[in-house]
């Protein structure tokens, strides 16, 4: 799972997307239609896509959902996606692509 945000800025995090969604015509997918001003996060989980095979990063919300929450006491969580690397290799280019647009 991708998140730079702990559980408590979750609500922050959330209101930020959506500002940025409104004032860059997101699609229904979140991909914005103007790259230049796209989010960091939404550039490095494109990148990460075209990176690793196909299915390996995760969008579905109702996927996503169930990696919202754990057993621990903190408050759950939406994703932004969720990873599936299989290799060393896909775990650089995840590393990678995080690290360029943090």
């Amino acid at each position: 799972m991708i998140s730079r945000f702990g559980s408590t800025v979750c609500p922050l995090r959330t209101k930020v997307l959506a500002k940025w969604q409104s004032r860059l015509g997101l699609d229904a997918e979140g991909l914005a239609l103007n790259a230049r001003w796209m989010p960091s996060l939404e550039k490095a989980l494109i990148e990460i896509d075209r990176a690793l095979p196909s299915g390996a990063l995760i969008r579905d919300p109702s996927v996503l959902e169930s990696y919202s929450h754990d057993e621990s006491e903190t408050s759950p969580c939406m994703p932004s996606a969720v990873i599936r690397a299989r290799s060393t290799v896909e775990v650089a280019a995840v590393m990678r692509a995080a690290y360029e647009h943090e």
